[in-house]
């Protein structure tokens, strides 16, 4: 004998309801009888094998027990159950609910559950940061509470990886091979280099920050793998914020931004100690340095002479503070350059 689900649900509450026949009521006495913790506990459990189960013990009871005895259980109050049979019913309803919403819910926004479950998981339940090592060389130090999904080799025509939390990757040229990671409503697309991509505490905001290289940022469409028309090219320095709210990409400066790689090893007191130098030509050394773009508001201020030494700190932030406070200006970050603004010297 053999029932689906919803029948059987359907049943139970015709039972509870006094409404079965003398036949049905039988077969429920009979299986209320027979039950004990076990197999509550896998109707509780919505087991998809309990069904079988329930209805296979019921007929066998039913061959085994004496005509007597079954009409013996045929008077027997059926009351004494029915309250169960509503407890089990409330909390099978309740268990479909939520499976259902959990499973409809991604592990990670944007990206479908069956492109990431064929893939190695990593979660870094350390408190410092993971180093994980990739197919192709790659590396990614995956922060505390973050998780990274990958492959045990990529495919020959791309390099796709999906981060949940904060990884900053080293990344291995291979110029026929990009290397995709994928974050909840973005992807990050590089060949070789070396980035950050973080969601930000207590936001669903996504950042992603170049350290050396090029990467392309965009948001990500429904369907996995496929990215809209809008994206912004990121270089060393520069960041992009995707924004949940209003499902946008904006772009920035990092907050610190570092010499670029061919300025890494320079001496800093010959390279940054100036002594009458004109602040058109020390601000062109700084976006050759750092990879950033200014905008100056007059060409007094370009014209300002200045002498200052700026090599005690790599940073550009100290150098900018040092050169404004020389010729009584301000500066400001304005999405990814800055603008020097102030009297101008004349």
């Amino acid at each position: 004998m053999k029932k689906k689900p919803r029948k059987f649900l359907h049943l139970l509450r015709k039972y509870q309801k006094e409404q079965t026949t003398p036949e049905q009521t039988r077969m429920m006495d009979i299986w209320y009888d027979s039950i004990d913790y076990d197999q509550k506990q896998s109707a509780l459990d919505a087991d998809p094998g309990i069904e079988h189960e329930i209805w296979d013990r019921i007929g066998q009871k039913r061959l085994d027990q004496p005509e007597a005895g079954r009409r013996r259980l045929l008077w027997r109050p059926a009351y004494l159950f029915r309250g169960a049979a509503a407890a089990v019913i409330l909390l099978l309803a309740t268990f479909l609910i939520y499976n259902n919403r959990s499973a409809d819910k991604p592990v990670i926004a944007g990206i479908a559950a069956e492109a990431i479950a064929h893939l190695n998981t990593v979660t870094n339940d350390r408190d410092t940061s993971l180093t994980i090592a990739l197919s192709d060389g790659s590396k990614c130090r995956l922060a505390a509470g973050s998780s990274l999904f990958y492959p045990s080799a990529f495919e020959d025509t791309s390099r796709v990886v999906y981060l949940k939390g904060e990884g900053y990757f080293e990344v291995e040229k291979d110029a026929g091979r990009p290397f995709l990671v994928y974050s909840d409503n973005i992807v990050t697309r590089v060949v070789g280099t070396s980035f950050t991509v973080k969601k930000l505490k207590g936001t669903s905001n996504i950042e992603v920050a170049v350290y050396s290289g090029k990467v392309i940022v965009e948001k990500t469409k429904k369907q996995v793998g496929e990215a809209s028309g809008k994206s912004v090219l990121l270089t060393p320095n520069k960041k992009v914020t995707y924004l949940s709210h209003d499902d946008s990409l904006v772009p920035g400066l990092m907050d610190e931004p570092a010499l670029l790689p061919d300025y890494s090893n320079v001496d800093l007191t010959e390279t940054f100690t100036f002594r009458e130098v004109a602040v058109s030509d020390i601000l062109a050394l700084f976006e050759k340095a750092y990879g950033v773009t200014f905008v100056v508001s007059s060409p007094e201020v370009k014209n300002c002479i200045v002498t200052a030494d700026m090599s005690q700190d790599a940073g550009l932030t100290s150098k900018l503070e040092i050169l404004c406070a020389a010729i009584n200006a301000d500066f400001e970050v304005r999405d990814n350059h800055i603008v020097i603004s102030g009297p101008g010297c004349r």
